[in-house]
């Protein structure tokens, strides 16, 4: 059969080692996956940095390893997680720059892979005798650069013997370091929204608070200074935010359909562009002014509930943070409105939500990638198996055929020559036996070594047809001999 690709080494030992090959690769793709599922729906950042660690070392077959972090201002690496290590070598090794003979040290200055043996001859630097001493003799240091072809951190392994990974392995840890790039540069950008949130939350608080606290005092003011105008234009005037009062309109069927201004502060102009406003009706000024601001106004002169609110004015292409609460006797229908500009806020966290969306397309382009690629090694194990298959084929036609011919040869000899030689024996004995009768011993003793002779013929032919049993038993074993 000549159907066997021939690229393929066919013996035992090779397929075997095919075999683990392609299991290690099957195993290896599939911790990668399974990180990468498991680390998008991590929120712990230590227990995503503790995972990549792992799976470096799982994957580089090495004894310890760290991950680190880079300060792009000092051009350092900080330790974030450690496996394999006593404490006191993690804190030697705590902040490494690019001075440093180490790996992670050499991989920071070139941008690039960076091996190191450190008992390498005319090696003796302090670091690497430290190193030694705990029982380290090899490390590596692989970068993790973003998408942008930003350093954001390294990934070291270390062994306990003077050691190269294999160029399988160097593979599988490049793709767990894009993988880790990628993820790390997603939760640093998370953490920074998160920040800001949580700063914006925390000033819009303090704001809220003051604002409130500020409305209050405002309040009390008015009412206390009705009979002092200037007063209280003075504090009318004077604050930062926009204000204005309006009197809400509803048409015959009770919907809010417009708004008139009944003052406003110098802010207000500021924050809208919108001059000469009081006695103004919204409509007049524009006419495509969206229509919730009209029905939030109109909701909050109707309940008297005050709102608080975050909302677009397309016209003037400006976000605005809202406070509105209903003013003197309810028939009024007026409405006080305390509002910011935070177009630069909303812009802000739009381009967060871009950038996570953005980072999250990434991520699943990445896991389609690999599961692509576990396809193509469970097609390549297929393959393997079908011409492991026909090779033992092929060995079993070629078994039965040796196996046909030795029977052959040893039917001939034990029907044939085996039966004449026991003739040839049988007429020698006889005429042994005359020779003695008729007295000639001499003749007889010299008959005797010829019949020697002759029976060593025949056993020498028993053996050679004894030799000529099934070749299966040495090739498949008996079992397999049996069946077939």
């Amino acid at each position: 059969m000549s159907s066997a690709p021939k690229s393929f080494d066919l013996t035992p030992t090779a397929l075997v080692t095919s075999r683990r090959a392609i299991a290690a690769d099957l195993e290896d793709t599939r911790l990668l996956q399974e990180l990468g599922a498991r680390l998008v729906d991590e929120d712990n950042i230590d227990a995503i940095y503790q995972e990549i660690l792992a799976a470096a070392i799982t994957l580089t077959r090495a004894d310890a390893g760290v991950v680190q972090i880079s300060d792009p201002e000092s051009q350092a690496l900080s330790v974030l997680a450690a496996k394999g290590f006593d404490e006191e070598l993690v804190i030697r090794f705590q902040r490494v720059d690019a001075n440093s003979p180490t790996s992670c040290g050499l991989a920071l200055t070139s941008n690039q892979r960076a091996f190191v043996d450190f008992d390498a001859p005319g090696e003796s630097h302090p670091a690497f005798a430290l190193l030694l001493a705990a029982g380290f003799r090899s490390a590596q240091s692989t970068p993790l650069v973003s998408r942008g072809g930003a350093l954001i951190g390294m990934i070291t392994t270390h062994w306990t013997r003077n050691h190269r990974p294999t160029d399988r392995e160097l593979r599988f840890l490049d793709l767990l370091a894009r993988q880790a790039a990628d993820l790390i540069h997603h939760r640093q950008l998370e953490q920074a929204r998160r920040h800001q949130e949580a700063q914006i939350a925390t000033e819009r608080a303090g704001v809220e608070a003051r604002q409130a606290a500020n409305l209050m005092e405002r309040i009390a003011s008015a009412k206390a200074l009705q009979n002092s105008e200037h007063r209280y234009r003075t504090l009318f005037d004077s604050i930062d935010e926009g204000f204005c009062t309006v009197e809400v309109i509803f048409d015959e069927t009770g919907y809010p359909s417009d708004y008139r201004f009944l003052q406003v502060n110098p802010s207000f102009v500021r924050l809208t562009g919108i001059a000469d406003a009081v006695g103004q009706t919204m409509r007049e000024i524009t006419s495509d002014h969206e229509p919730h601001w009209f029905e939030t106004y109109g909701r909050i002169a109707r309940t008297g509930a005050p709102e608080r609110f975050v909302a677009q004015a397309n016209q003037f292409q400006r976000w605005y943070d809202v406070y509105a609460f209903r003013v003197d006797e309810p028939g009024l229908n007026h409405v006080a409105v305390l509002f910011n500009d935070v177009t630069q806020r909303v812009q802000t966290e739009e381009e967060l939500r871009s950038a996570r969306n953005a980072l999250e397309s990434r991520v699943n382009e990445r896991t389609l990638e690999l599961a692509t690629a576990l396809k193509q090694l469970q097609d390549e194990a297929a393959e393997r198996k079908k011409v492991e298959r026909e090779r033992r084929d092929l060995l079993q036609r070629v078994v039965h055929t040796q196996e046909a011919e030795r029977a052959r040869v040893a039917r001939e000899l034990h029907d044939n020559l085996g039966q004449h030689m026991v003739a040839v024996l049988m007429h020698v004995e006889g005429f042994q036996r005359k020779l003695l009768q008729a007295g000639n011993k001499e003749a007889s003793n010299d008959l005797e070594e010829f019949r020697k002779v002759v029976d060593g013929l025949i056993r020498a032919t028993h053996r050679q047809s004894w030799e000529l049993r099934p070749a299966e038993l040495d090739e498949l074993g008996i079992e397999v001999a049996l069946e077939n």
